[in-house]
């Protein structure tokens, strides 16, 4: 069904249900909902599978640093403050 309603909406990318639930997910934690607020949410037995969504999004947090300061910012290097 999911599909049929992407392609009615000349969606070109592959539309799956999961999608739905990764991006409320990922919404969530964007807007500063805990951790184990979204672990309950989505069902998850453990919270290491939760965690997952806070790893993406300090990946996404990093690709907003370089945008805008450049790779050299990055907050993953083993820089000395």
């Amino acid at each position: 069904m999911v599909k049929t309603v992407g392609r009615r909406a000349n969606v070109t990318k592959n539309v799956h249900p999961h999608k739905f639930r990764h991006s409320r997910a990922m919404h969530l934690l964007q807007k500063g909902a805990s951790l184990e607020t979204i672990q309950r949410l989505l069902g998850h037995e453990s919270i290491a599978t939760t965690q997952i969504y806070a790893h993406m999004n300090m990946d996404m947090v990093q690709t907003e640093i370089n945008e805008i300061d450049g790779p050299e910012n990055d907050l993953k290097g083993d820089k000395k403050c």
